[in-house]
């Protein structure tokens, strides 16, 4: 399962799931209020999303998977593997880091709903350092 991060749509990432799929049964989504999906409603938690994951992976029948997250995603699969230690096989975590018991510092469900210029703006301001190194250049 793939979880991608809050600054992609899974078409940014297609040749990446591409190339997990030459080895791997692969799942991606596009979580609460980012790319494609609808706008959520109001605030939500870690523990939502990686409920959301966790309910695709009982609509494809999968007890155990292996979880990707990059980014958010990261952070959502970390959440996963807290909740439902036994339906995770492998986690691999990419760009992202550990959220504490307060949550992440800003209430990422308004990231969704930003420009990509506003979106990038706001993640300088929170030491988003990919988007820093990519606004450096």
């Amino acid at each position: 399962m793939f979880l991608n991060g809050s600054k992609a749509t899974l078409s940014a990432v297609v040749p990446l799931l591409g190339r997990l799929a030459e080895h791997f049964e692969v799942v991606g989504f596009d979580q609460r209020g980012l790319g494609r999906s609808a706008s959520a409603a109001g605030p939500y938690s870690m523990a939502e999303l990686a409920a959301c994951a966790v309910g695709l992976a009982d609509h494809l029948g999968w007890q155990g998977f292996r979880v990707f997250g990059v980014s958010l995603g990261g952070m959502v699969a970390q959440e996963l593997a807290v909740t439902w230690p036994s339906r995770g096989e492998r986690l691999v975590l990419a760009a992202t880091f550990a959220v504490g018991a307060g949550g992440p510092s800003f209430p990422l469900y308004i990231l969704g709903e930003l420009l990509a210029n506003e979106r990038a703006v706001r993640w300088v301001g929170l030491g988003g350092h990919e988007v820093c190194a990519r606004v450096a250049r």
